[in-house]
């Protein structure tokens, strides 16, 4: 920098680019000198200005992105201080902190002691910055003769002659610079290999020769939505290609918003078109051949951010058909190449493009849709239950108010439908040759790269996404077809105008929706069924990795490269660096006994501190009793009906009443403390019943029979068991199975406190108006879990509370699919071990009974002396089973010795409760004096009632608590000077 400006402080250095300050020992950037010579050095405005102006002036490095390190083993920069640093062996990490680089041997090498301390050695470091955001490279030590560190790799060390060391400094730095310019450039490779050179998923989907020398970066950057590229109002850079900068302008972006936020309407249409279709054209709808009926019905998908998903694809794919369309002809054919042909669509494209134009003209007025969009709309809101839907990608959403409306509206819906069916029915010119020649499989080569390693996905990873495209083109194609609502601008009559639907849909079908048809589906369909037969050859990919002691396991993140990129960067580093942590069996077991205790102290404040006493083994309960509103509860052998009353009796005196009338705030407060105790009863039993469930079925447990269904809660051998007929694979096969999970006694006497005491009182609270002035909608009485807002809980809200435990215990987070992923490992290494020498093989004596009625063992144990108090495929024997694998969870939990601990923790907790509330009660007595030894008798007689209601007090406590309370009772009634011991 010039002296006569500010001499001595911030100095320009052209041979580095760079501005660097003396005292602070760091470099800065144009846009921060005014700043830091404010809040560091406290310089004058005018002379802050002077300076800030100079330096916009001068040829330095602008951001971190120009600002490049040294090569290591370089030169020390002769103004740069030299700091005494270490080096890891294992990778390109340098720190001045011993400390810092133990503890990086320690968690990305697993290296400890002495193989720690071999695992790193002292260099010279040098960087542009100062402080923590300091990036290193080391440098040669000149006291040694510019000898690079121990261990590191050999070099050889510099001339003499100062200029002929810089001179091959300047060559390797500029050999170094080719090689990065040519890792940047993201060519694909030449497509002219060798057949074995190419996995076989690569040589039938041809993405090597579709993108043979073209720029990967800039293709799929064109395949991104609106907002994944640019903010609102802004142009979009899409890339660089021979020295040109490609760049969507804001206005095309803000169209592409429009396009995409209007086939939202279009999916909302073919979904309600997909409700009210029949059920044998659905059947014909999934089938892939002209002639065979599919059994079962095309149908919508579970989850709703799936939905959510397939049609964030479809819009992915119409807007990189735009901003290729948009590009010069001749710039299309140099970047995509000749396969993209979009000749037979550019006059619907273009007739879109000018009405999203004259949308753009026209003045703003409120949103207000015609008559078919809102009658649309409705029936898809009425299809559409979830309204708690997961979190979809993020994008901004759009103002209304510049949005078209009215017939514009409609008019657009029916022109994007129109272009989406025509990607399916149109036939390529080169289809012949080449499948990508199709727009839609030339995108889903564009899908098939990796947006930031741009490397070709492999076919575990992209089998879901071509599911989805195959997914939405059966419903364009099924709205094709037979729509719910006639399209007057294409023109599309309604499906219920067609004398024969089938008939005209199966004409439909075998054009379009067949294997042996030429069209985009098909070739489709064919990488599909090719994608998922190599995915079962292959199986599925390992995510779990044993420490070497066996006491700890790794959990590898599924999605940890395709989130990179797609949050900010130290968030993605934290959340990397979480999941690098061993999860430690104990902190397994640890997670186990944490949610019972959470839950243990909950249930202990709702019930005001009263135990009732918990006897499991009376209960009466049925399995196979179907009658409606059935339960343990309504047995009237068990004496539980209206058991709400006594937790309301002292509830009335808890606190949460006065003058005769519930108080509304700590009445609110409990019914909030209600839904954590769900929640955390939720977490407990997922966490202690066995092999962890999913989401879907631990949330919808029923302890009650309704019309519909029969319950999944019951009481059986002193537990509660939680029996689901659920499984994954139910919807495709039609089939179904019963899977029994046994809650241990701690966790079962929980639901017993929850179901027979704190529900009933929370609900009739809920029902009081003094509480809530307006009365609650209906509620499913029938679920154990429902929130405030008459909602079942979610997966999601599952995993937050096992996040929050397990980042509570383990250090790391663990969601509900994580969790099983860990439990899963944990059985097939250990609980297996339980299992095997917890069961019996065949039985000899069973095989020889089963041989005697003429049939195999199955059979007998299937189908013959099925007991009538079991459900027919849930017989005792299966039963058994189930519970010998929880039992085995349960000892691998070591809950055993847990409980024990518990119990005797709640005898003590009983004990001081009773002998306090017996010294509150207890007659004073007074000292007798024999000569009025009559006249105290007669005393003592008045007060007989008194005495008598407390030797009945303590008689019916002492037949109400176990053995271990009686003795604690004995100690404490010494201290109190009680005599609480009848015999």
């Amino acid at each position: 920098m010039d002296p006569t400006i500010f001499p001595g402080l911030i100095e320009h250095f052209p041979e580095y680019s760079v501005l660097y300050c003396h005292p602070c020992h760091h470099v800065y950037f144009p846009t921060q000198i005014q700043s830091h010579l404010f809040r560091t050095h406290q310089v004058p405005i005018q002379q802050r200005r002077l300076v800030s102006q100079h330096c916009q002036a001068l040829a330095v490095a602008q951001s971190d992105a120009t600002l490049a390190l040294r090569l290591d083993l370089s030169l020390p920069v002769p103004f740069l201080p030299t700091w005494d640093g270490f080096a890891c062996h294992q990778c390109r990490f340098y720190t001045r902190n011993r400390g810092v680089m133990r503890g990086h041997v320690n968690t990305a090498h697993q290296l400890r002691r002495a193989a720690c301390r071999a695992s790193y050695h002292p260099v010279k470091l040098q960087s542009w910055r100062s402080g923590s955001s300091a990036k290193y490279w080391q440098v040669l030590d000149e006291e040694e003769g510019g000898a690079a560190g121990a261990g590191a790799v050999a070099v050889a060390g510099p001339p003499t002659d100062e200029t002929a060391a810089r001179l091959i400094e300047e060559i390797e730095e500029q050999e170094c610079s080719r090689l990065e310019q040519l890792a940047q450039d993201h060519l694909a490779a030449d497509a002219e290999v060798e057949a074995d050179e190419t996995t076989p998923w690569l040589n039938v989907t041809e993405w090597p020769k579709q993108f043979a020398q073209r720029p990967l970066d800039l293709i799929s950057r064109c395949g991104l939505q609106p907002a994944a590229v640019a903010a609102a109002g802004e142009d979009a850079f899409l890339g660089s290609w021979r020295g040109t900068d490609l760049v969507s302008s804001a206005d095309d972006e803000g169209r592409l918003r429009q396009v995409t936020w209007i086939f939202g309407l279009v999916y909302e249409r073919c979904l309600a078109t997909l409700e009210a279709t029949p059920y044998n054209i659905r059947c014909w709808l999934k089938s892939y051949n002209q002639d065979e009926f599919f059994p079962r019905p095309f149908s919508q998908v579970q989850k709703p951010a799936t939905r959510q998903r397939y049609q964030r694809q479809w819009q992915r794919f119409l807007c990189f058909c735009f901003r290729a369309w948009r590009l010069p002809v001749a710039t299309r054919l140099v970047v995509f190449g000749p396969a993209l042909d979009l000749a037979p669509y550019e006059e619907l494209m273009g007739r879109i493009w000018d009405l999203l134009d004259q949308a753009d003209r026209e003045p703003p007025r409120p949103d207000v849709r015609s008559d078919n969009t809102v009658a649309v709309v409705a029936v898809a809101a009425a299809v559409e239950e979830e309204e708690e839907e997961e979190a979809a990608e993020a994008e901004e959403d759009l103002n209304p108010w510049h949005v078209p409306s009215g017939a514009l509206r409609d008019e657009l819906v029916e022109r994007i439908c129109e272009l989406s069916c025509a990607f399916l029915t149109t036939r390529s010119r080169e289809a012949d040759h080449c499948h990508y020649h199709y727009p839609l499989l030339y995108f889903v080569g564009v899908l098939g790269i990796h947006p930031y390693n741009l490397a070709y996905r492999t076919a575990y990873q992209f089998t879901p996404t071509l599911a989805g495209l195959v997914w939405v083109g059966r419903l364009l194609l099924l709205e094709h077809a037979l729509p719910l609502v006639p399209y007057p601008t294409i023109p599309w009559a309604a499906g219920s105008t067609r004398t024969n639907p089938t008939a005209y849909f199966r004409k439909v079908h075998a054009r379009y929706l067949c294997r042996d048809s030429v069209t985009a589906m098909s070739h489709l369909f064919r990488l599909l069924a090719f994608g998922r037969k190599i995915v079962q050859k292959e199986g599925p990919r390992a995510n779990i990795s044993w420490t070497l002691d066996g006491q700890a396991l790794l959990l590898f993140s599924p999605d940890g490269q395709e989130q990179q990129g797609q949050e900010p960067k130290w968030q993605w580093r934290e959340r990397q660096w979480q999941w690098q942590q061993p999860i430690p069996l104990a902190a397994v077991r640890e997670m186990a006994r944490s949610a019972i205790r959470q839950c243990h102290r909950l249930t202990d404040e709702m019930m005001f501190g009263w135990r009732p006493p918990v006897h499991l083994h009376t209960l009466v309960d049925n399995l196979a009793n179907a009658h409606v509103g059935y339960s343990y509860l309504s047995e009237p052998r068990n004496g539980l009906q209206h058991s709400f009353k006594g937790l309301l009796r002292r509830a009335w005196d808890g606190g949460l009443q006065a003058q005769n009338q519930w108080r509304p705030r700590p009445c609110h407060r409990y019914l909030c403390q209600f839904e954590q105790l769900q929640l955390q009863l939720l977490v407990c039993s997922h966490l202690t019943s066995g092999m962890p469930s999913r989401g879907s079925e631990i949330s919808v447990v029923k302890w009650q029979n309704t019309a519909q269904v029969i319950r999944n809660l019951f009481i059986y051998h002193d537990r509660v068991v939680l029996i689901f007929e659920y499984n994954k694979t139910r919807t495709l096969t039609n089939d179904s199975f019963y899977v029994v999970r046994v809650l241990p006694p701690s966790v079962s006497r929980l639901w017993f406190l929850y179901l027979t005491y704190i529900r009933p009182f929370v609900d009739c609270l809920r029902h009081r108006p003094e509480v809530q002035p307006t009365p609650p909608k209906s509620q499913p009485q029938a679920y154990a879990f429902v929130t405030g807002h008459n909602q079942l809980y979610t997966t999601p809200q599952l995993s937050e509370g096992i996040r929050k435990l397990s980042i509570q215990v383990c250090s790391r987070p663990l969601t509900v699919a994580s969790y099983r992923q860990v439990v899963a490992a944990i059985a097939k290494r250990f609980v297996k071990e339980l299992i095997t020498t917890a069961t019996a093989t065949d039985d000899p004596a069973f095989q020889s009974l089963a041989y005697q009625f003429g049939h195999d063992p199955i059979a007998l144990n299937s189908a013959y002396g099925l007991d009538q108090s079991y459900p027919a495929k849930l017989q005792p024997e299966l039963m058994a089973r189930y519970e010998r694998v929880s039992a085995c969870w349960h000892q691998w939990l070591q809950l055993a010795d847990f409980e024990h601990e518990l119990e005797r923790q709640e005898a003590a907790a009983a004990a001081v409760a009773v002998a306090a509330a017996g010294a509150v009660t207890a007659p004073e007595e007074k000292p007798r004096p024999k000569k009025k030894r009559k006249v105290i008798e007669i005393v003592d007689d008045s007060n007989s009632d008194v005495e008598n209601t407390q030797v009945k007090r303590g008689r019916r406590l002492k037949a109400e608590l176990p053995t271990e309370v009686r003795q604690a009772l004995k100690v404490i009634s010494n201290f109190y000077e009680l005599s609480i011991d009848h015999e």
